[in-house]
């Protein structure tokens, strides 16, 4: 997850935050629908990890993107505790083109009878 505070010297301050659907949506109380902030619902987070999936089936690398106002800066220690209680914006799905090494690593599990490649670090 990534962190962004945008206009130091404004209030609300606006913290920004982008990762892996799965492991993320938890973090999401409210979800942000043509400008209105809503609760996030169970039947909305299965819809989302619907859409996720759907992505992820055509090869895409996808990202979920949430927020959450803050009246101050969080310190740096505070990280996990900051990140929670997000609204959700949306997923990005976008083409990652896969490491150099994939190639290789996808030859040498065929050689040895396996089908993929997983292009994770």
């Amino acid at each position: 997850m990534g962190l962004a505070i945008v206009d130091q010297n404004h209030m609300p301050y606006f913290m920004f935050t982008k990762g892996s659907p799965e492991l993320t949506l938890e973090r999401c109380t409210h979800i942000e629908v043509s400008g209105q902030i809503e609760k996030l619902t169970e039947a909305q987070c299965t819809k989302i990890l619907q859409q996720n999936n759907a992505l992820a089936s055509r090869g895409l690398r996808v990202l979920r993107f949430s927020y959450k106002t803050l009246d101050e800066i969080p310190p740096e220690s505070s990280e996990d505790r900051s990140k929670t209680n997000l609204i959700w914006l949306g997923l990005v799905g976008m083409l990652d083109a896969p490491r150099p090494e994939v190639r290789e690593c996808s030859r040498t599990l065929s050689n040895c009878g396996h089908s993929s490649c997983e292009d994770y670090r």
